[in-house]
């Protein structure tokens, strides 16, 4: 499946809630292992040297975020095989979550004020990659966060009836 399928299938194909459980799990696992591995490579690389703008905090804050993320991730998946729509919200916000984390950290690390916006193929060069992040991550967690809307659920507070 190409990336224009996956597009296609998170906007206007069939929600199927198995793929939907599938994709937290892996969501999930990345997460954890994203948090140790960030941890753990404070540590062990050397960045006293680097043109990186990591703090002290950042394995702290790294850890507790991608873990709280990978923990909500997983959970999301538990409810949403049960069919619960509180696994479908706790979904759409970890994915939300996870986009504002990704971008968070890009200006995180990356300030604003380092990149040389002035004149020449600079500016340029930033506004293709920033399109290229947004294609890649903003748009499927838009429509992820529509196809997670769409899935059935057991208890529907909004229409007050079974499976939908």
């Amino acid at each position: 499946m190409d990336y224009l399928d996956f597009i296609k299938e998170l906007r206007k194909g069939e929600p199927n809630p198995k793929k939907a459980e599938k994709a937290m799990k892996i969501l999930g696992w990345i997460c954890i292992f994203g948090a140790i591995w960030n941890f753990v490579l404070y540590y062990i690389g050397s960045f006293e040297k680097s043109p990186f703008n990591l703090p002290p905090s950042y394995p702290y804050l790294a850890l507790i975020g991608l873990l709280f993320l990978g923990v909500l991730f997983l959970r999301s998946a538990h409810g949403i095989k049960e069919k619960a729509s509180w696994g479908k919200r706790s979904g759409q916000l970890a994915v939300l979550l996870l986009i504002a984390i990704l971008v968070g950290s890009t200006f995180f690390v990356f300030p604003l004020e380092r990149i040389p916006l002035g004149s020449g193929r600079v500016p340029i060069i930033f506004l293709i990659i920033f399109g290229v992040i947004v294609a890649q991550f903003v748009l499927p967690a838009y429509f992820g966060i529509r196809y997670l809307g769409r899935l059935p659920v057991r208890d529907n507070i909004y229409t007050g009836d079974g499976l939908k």
